[in-house]
């Protein structure tokens, strides 16, 4: 199930209205204050916000074998505020008695029969209960090295005996402020406040357990924020974060909301959190139906999408969710936060400010696309995937005029999966960069071999992402090719999967005109397919435009198909444009294409894709070579 949310107002498609909200970015922080921090966090996360009152509440430990000073110790402590105290004066049973009851702080004495305050340090370092209670050591030595000994061992602090009441009230403080401070940073992030990835992963599962022993229904929700690379890579991460801190404060004041209402229960109330990049999370404790949540995450989509000006540039930051519902997706609470996530993508895959609810069908997508992840990757390391090349022909001489470099993978299955289809596939995984990287190579390999060979060469042409051409290494790839004597005329680079001009990085675009600037002529590919942007078409020096292979379907038998290919074609070549048309399978589809006026095709009904070498024989005409 998915939705779209627009602003107060909008059309039911989600798009951004003429006159959005504008807020002005204030200087200084913008986290959250303690109070709202508070409203929003689970009840037992307010500890790590503790006070100089409540730091006085912690359980202090003493170790020492002489009664004496534990006495007069707690006295100290006593005066001083500090009315949790506990002590053991057996060495022996120390690590015992630390584990039974972890203090905030631990007050040791060097010098003890049977074990020493020094052993008691080595054994609590190798403990993951215990490696990380803060140790104050008290010791009469004044021996630089022991003191030494005991920091590389873990003590944070010294104090000398005999001790001095009010150094010792200073030091306690100063240390159960440090580690209350350091508590605070394990489970919060440091730029919104919120509490992070860990505390979340804690409180989910506390809220599952509950959950599941009351019969009650949940939610985890997750929330990205749609765009925030570009908008980082134009105005800098600085006015990203600005836009991060600004929405977690909006998404506080929807959770807020919900903190004692029907979504919470008498144990857990609904809580935010916030990962690390643009995801953050929400815990809805108890949910009744599909329909409660859908009206609060309809809420949170209208709160977060606003528009910001930040030194006057208009800058539009929305949200896409993904919710999991508990026990109905799941009863472990890793395996829905997963789901959540593979939602929120499924969300952001459909256009910015909707929502999804996950389902069957997004688990079987994800777990496909891991599937062909890994098998591209088998097949890429068994050389099962190879390059080979399509002709393209003129459409009123039937000659040769370009080369495709396709790249061609034999399924275990049998099925060859070959050109767009195995690029979408690429792409829909991690191992589209790798691919592309690879068949770029491959080409300027065959073009310097063409070459040494004697081959008449005829353009070539490539397909790539802006992704691909920024995150790979083909740019610089290509460049030393032109060094060493590629001609750029003959390598035609083919853009694919463009988004609107507005959500492309800057050094994807600045990649795209350097390549322009060296001579490569350059092609919009699989026009009609996706949501390509005309202002492309303006904005590359383009030579041609491919029109994808779904435009060609039924243009032999549906007239209305027909009317439409040949306006298509009619106004590529308006714009002074060749316009080609590929996967064309039968002379009927040929002849209604020259009919509406195409330039170029290519397809089965030329050939299949062939090998290098076989091309170079079958296709291309080789020069004579000199005779002696």
């Amino acid at each position: 199930m998915s939705s779209k949310a627009g602003y107060n107002d909008a059309p039911e498609s989600g798009s951004t209205p003429s006159n959005p909200p504008a807020y002005v970015f204030p200087q200084g922080s913008s986290k959250l204050d303690d109070d709202a921090l508070l409203a929003v966090s689970p009840r037992e996360m307010g500890e790590t916000h503790r006070s100089a009152a409540s730091l006085a509440d912690s359980l202090i430990m003493m170790v020492d074998d002489e009664e004496l000073n534990i006495e007069m110790t707690q006295a100290f402590l006593q005066e001083a505020g500090y009315v949790n105290f506990t002590s053991q004066s057996d060495s022996r049973r120390a690590i015992e008695r630390l584990r039974e009851r972890p203090p905030a702080v631990l007050l040791l004495d060097l010098s003890m029969p049977h074990v020493s305050g020094m052993d008691i340090l080595d054994q609590m370092r190798g403990d993951k209960q215990l490696r990380h209670i803060p140790v104050i050591v008290l010791t009469s030595t004044i021996e630089p090295h022991v003191k030494l000994q005991a920091l590389a061992a873990g003590a944070m602090d010294f104090l000398s005996k005999p001790v001095d009441p009010s150094e010792l009230a200073l030091r306690l403080r100063n240390t159960l402020a440090a580690s209350a401070y350091r508590d605070f940073l394990a489970q919060h992030d440091p730029l919104t406040g919120l509490p992070n990835r860990v505390a979340y992963a804690k409180f989910a599962a506390d809220v599952l357990q509950a959950s599941l022993r009351a019969r009650q229904s949940g939610a985890l929700v997750h929330v990205g924020v749609d765009k925030l690379g570009p908008i980082n890579d134009a105005l800098g991460r600085s006015v990203g974060d600005l836009i991060l801190q600004r929405l977690s404060k909006r998404l506080a004041s929807s959770v807020s909301t919900e903190v004692g209402g029907e979504l919470g229960t008498r144990l857990h109330q609904p809580s935010l959190f916030r990962f690390d990049g643009d995801e953050f999370a929400i815990v809805l404790p108890h949910v009744e139906s599909q329909e409660l949540v859908a009206d609060f995450i309809s809420k949170v989509l209208e709160d977060a999408a606003v528009a910001f000006s930040r030194g006057g540039q208009d800058v539009f930051a929305t949200c896409s969710i993904g919710i999991s519902m508990f026990p109905h997706d799941g009863s472990e609470a890793t395996d829905l936060m997963s789901k959540a996530s593979a939602a929120m993508r499924k969300a952001k895959e459909g256009g910015s400010n909707s929502y999804e609810f996950f389902s069957a069908k997004i688990n079987e997508a994800a777990a496909q696309k891991l599937n062909v992840a890994a098998e591209l990757r088998r097949a890429f390391a068994r050389q099962q995937v190879d390059l080979r090349f399509e002709a393209r022909l003129d459409a009123n001489t039937g000659r040769i005029v370009a080369a495709e470099p396709v790249l061609y993978w034999l399924h275990p299955s049998g099925r060859a999966i070959y050109g767009d289809e195995l690029l979408d596939l690429a792409g829909a995984t991690d191992a589209g960069h790798m691919l592309a990287e690879w068949a770029v190579e491959q080409v300027l390999h065959t073009l310097e071999v063409w070459r040494k060979t004697g081959v008449e060469a005829v353009p070539v042409r490539v397909s790539l992402s802006l992704a691909q051409i920024s995150a790979a290494d083909v740019l610089e790839l290509v460049r030393r090719s032109v060094k060493h004597g590629l001609d750029p005329k003959r390598f035609i680079l083919e853009w694919q999967q463009l988004p609107a001009l507005e959500d492309v990085r800057p050094r994807e675009l600045q990649a795209m005109k350097d390549l322009a600037q060296m001579g490569f002529p350059m092609a919009l590919g699989r026009f009609g397919h996706g949501q390509t942007s005309l202002a492309w078409l303006a904005q590359l020096p383009l030579s041609e435009v491919r029109l994808d292979a779904t435009m060609l379907r039924d243009i032999d038998r549906d007239p209305k198909l027909a009317a439409l290919l040949e306006s298509t074609i009619g106004f590529v070549n308006s714009l002074g444009l060749v316009c080609v048309v590929s996967g064309v399978t039968s002379l009927q589809q040929l002849v209604v294409l020259r009919r509406a006026g195409a330039t170029r095709y290519q397809g089965p009904v030329v050939d299949q894709p062939l090998k290098p070498s076989d091309f170079a024989f079958k296709r291309l005409v080789v020069k004579p070579r000199p005779t002696i």
